[in-house]
């Protein structure tokens, strides 16, 4: 995604924050240093804030060469327009497409001038599934670092082990500067978030008719300590106290001062997340926990986003339950409009993602999710959907056309397979691998589909472009089916394909 990108969360640093680093930044930008500039620090920290307000300044001086703001949505729907982009060699492509320019550039540029700087952003890295492929790129950049002018790449990721690694190769140590975001002094980074949340909580009174004497500056003070560094406490704190749907911030910051108040940073956000998820569902009729269990699991482990329609078919909930349950979510979830948008449900920060999966930070059991629990759900959803494929679902009639000379072929697709269907044609083999297999309520739908239906969901993942994964799909299958000892199933599956 651009950093102009019109998401709702999208947003840059408030005027007056981040000063010091951010001249830090700019300075190295537009200066002759290493090519290569590193941000890392700890989920929550800020990192893309930051990375999306220099794309803006550069762009406002004329030297954002390109932005790249990594998102798994966002790689998914661009792989889904362009499958074969996730195969190219990326050491071959760094060569080709931006080193050997370069140096024609330079080449023609020879009357001793300096070239202004070209800055190019990349944003969290680490959200790219294949670290390989990020240990790569990485290596790319910092091997040819020398070679880089004047493109300047700015990079931001969390410090994650295969991606320390690679800046830390003892060739590469000298090729970047870097600027770890936790090292930066608690007396410096507090201010700035009282001053976000001072400015925040203005425009809620302001928006929703408090008096103008709230709150109180002790409330913004505690708020600022317990956020201990992290953007993401203060910014979360935020959305929860301003949510529009309940229309009382009041209420809601004396809620949020008086619970517990953990020591350390992470305790701390865990304890806003269980305190949005509780004032949410105040109450947890019995069927209740399964319901928000069932979709706030499902948002988490997907492997795509999914819209409220594509979502309520995979969990079986109707549409009207799914969009209700995250009405009261808005602090933590980007959700659609209405019941019937075409846009995604999404996940605002990883962090909420990883406290509801991990069952020692998430201490409700009405919330905490089991992620093998969800894949098999998901899986049994898939199988489902799958059983609305046919053959020549898209209506192409002639089986010996290319895919590149069938006409309107995205359009034909779009119409013929529903979103959910598309989800489990790219995606039932990643939940058979991660899910159970022990319930009749997966075995026979799965045998159904490599007796009945196979050769149809290799037809739509042809036409949806993900043949290859596909085929890596049911090799993984067929591994987890021999470790789970279903031999007739993995036979079947050997003698189908």
């Amino acid at each position: 995604a651009r950093f102009d990108s019109s998401r709702e969360e999208c947003t840059n640093c408030l005027e007056g924050t981040r000063t010091g680093i951010l001249e830090d930044i700019h300075t190295w930008a537009t200066n002759r240093h290493s090519s290569v500039f590193w941000l890392n620090g700890q989920p929550g920290s800020g990192k893309t804030t930051i990375a999306r307000t220099v794309a803006s300044r550069c762009h406002a001086e004329g030297i954002l060469s390109a932005s790249f703001f990594c998102s798994r949505d966002r790689v998914s729907e661009i792989l889904k327009k362009d499958p074969l982009l996730a195969h190219s060699a990326v050491t071959r492509q760094f060569e080709e497409l931006i080193i050997q320019p370069l140096a024609h550039l330079r080449d023609l540029h020879n009357d001793g001038s300096p070239i202004p700087p070209c800055v190019v952003v990349i944003d969290a890295l680490d959200e790219c599934r294949d670290p390989k492929a990020t240990s790569a790129i990485l290596s790319s950049l910092l091997k040819h670092a020398d070679k880089l002018s004047p493109l300047r790449f700015f990079v931001t990721s969390r410090p994650e082990r295969h991606i320390v690694a690679t800046f830390n190769f003892p060739g590469y140590r000298n090729a970047f500067g870097q600027l770890p975001l936790h090292e930066v002094e608690l007396e410096v980074v507090t201010p700035d978030i009282n001053h976000y949340i001072t400015v925040s909580f203005s425009k809620i009174a302001e928006s929703l008719r408090v008096p103008k004497s709230w709150p109180n500056r002790l409330h913004v003070e505690e708020l600022g300590l317990r956020s201990n560094g992290l953007f993401i406490f203060a910014a979360t704190a935020v959305k929860y106290v301003g949510d529009t749907v309940y229309g009382d911030p009041v209420g809601r910051l004396e809620r949020l001062m008086s619970a517990t108040a953990e020591a350390g940073p992470h305790q701390l956000l865990d304890g806003l997340y269980l305190e949005v998820l509780k004032t949410a569902f105040p109450s947890m009729p019995d069927d209740l926990p399964t319901r928000v269990k069932s979709i706030l699991g499902s948002i988490v482990v997907a492997q795509d986003s999914l819209p409220v329609s594509g979502l309520s078919r995979l969990v079986g909930l109707s549409v009207d339950t799914v969009y209700n349950t995250l009405s009261g979510l808005h602090s933590v979830l980007i959700v659609p409009e209405s019941e019937t948008s075409t846009s995604a449900i999404r996940i605002i920060h990883p962090t909420f993602a990883e406290f509801l999966i991990n069952s020692s930070r998430c201490t409700n059991q009405s919330f905490a999710v089991n992620s093998q629990q969800q894949h098999t759900e998901l899986l049994r959803g898939s199988l489902k959907a799958l059983q609305e494929l046919r053959r020549d679902i898209c209506n192409i009639r002639d089986p010996s056309l290319l895919n590149t000379e069938v006409p309107n072929l995205l359009d034909r697709r779009e119409e013929a397979i529903p979103a959910h269907v598309m989800y489990a044609c790219r995606h039932w083999c990643t939940h058979l691998v991660n899910g159970g297999l022990s319930s009749v309520e997966i075995f026979e739908p799965l045998v159904e589909l490599v007796e009945n239906r196979l050769l149809y969901w290799v037809e739509a993942c042809s036409v949806l472009g993900v043949l290859r994964e596909a085929i890596l799909g049911l090799s993984e299958s067929r591994r987890k089916l021999r470790v789970s000892a279903i031999y007739s199933l993995q036979c079947l599956l050997c003698l189908r394909f």
